[in-house]
């Protein structure tokens, strides 16, 4: 491998390192920010129950909307001059490897320029990316994990009026009052009772309808 290839290798592997961490952040960052919908919208809920059709309307449109605000914040990438400035400025470089890297863009004929890609070329070897660019626990990911865990608590909340929404329970289409139910128990009831007398009843007249059908086919036939 050349030396020009061995900067360029150098510059390709940050690159890719110092994006995943930004995607990594910016996921987090925007979990973060983004948890704080269903929870507000929860203590809602809880306040004034939602319908089960308006609730997964809301979840499906805030899940969309943050996948896509995500891919949006972690498509960019950045040039590889950027790159090399940032891991001269991370190892104490003195700008040897971006200097380097532009004398590869623009090549010149010169004893000097190849002397300075060598060298950046050798420095480069006790280069270590992992090292400079190490892979961190976001700080927004703790805040992600504790609006999580404060949305799932909000839906385990052993209240008879809080629907969980992780069951895809939502509020019925109206709600009643403790004098309603009471009333509508009350018909109930009266519904039972009045099905149990009629009952009787209408098997009395099945039985009489059906003996009156037999007497008068008895006597056309006679």
């Amino acid at each position: 491998m050349s030396d020009k290839e061995h900067i360029i290798r150098l510059l390709e592997s940050a690159e890719r390192r110092i994006r995943q961490n930004k995607i990594l952040n910016d996921a987090a960052a925007g979990l973060a920010i983004a948890l704080v919908f269903p929870v507000v919208f929860k203590l809602v809920d809880l306040i004034t129950p939602l319908r089960g059709i308006t609730v997964a309307i809301f979840l499906g449109l805030w899940a969309a909307v943050t996948l896509i605000w995500i891919a949006t914040r972690t498509r960019s990438r950045e040039s590889l001059e950027k790159t090399a400035a940032k891991i001269d400025q991370a190892a104490g470089a003195h700008d040897q490897i971006k200097t380097a890297y532009w004398f590869i863009r623009n090549p010149k004929e010169s004893p000097w320029i190849e002397t300075q890609i060598q060298q950046a070329a050798q420095n480069a070897d006790s280069i270590r990316v992992a090292s400079l660019y190490p892979r961190r626990m976001p700080r927004a990911s703790y805040i992600a994990v504790a609006l999580l865990l404060i949305f799932g608590a909000l839906n385990f909340l052993p209240l008879s009026w809080n629907p969980n929404w992780f069951l895809l329970k939502g509020a019925p289409a109206f709600s009643l009052n403790n004098t309603q139910k009471a009333l509508m128990d009350q018909a109930l009831e009266l519904l039972k009772k009045a099905e149990a007398l009629i009952r009787p009843n209408l098997r009395t007249s099945w039985v009489k309808l059906l003996r009156s059908s037999k007497t008068e086919a008895c006597l056309r036939v006679s």
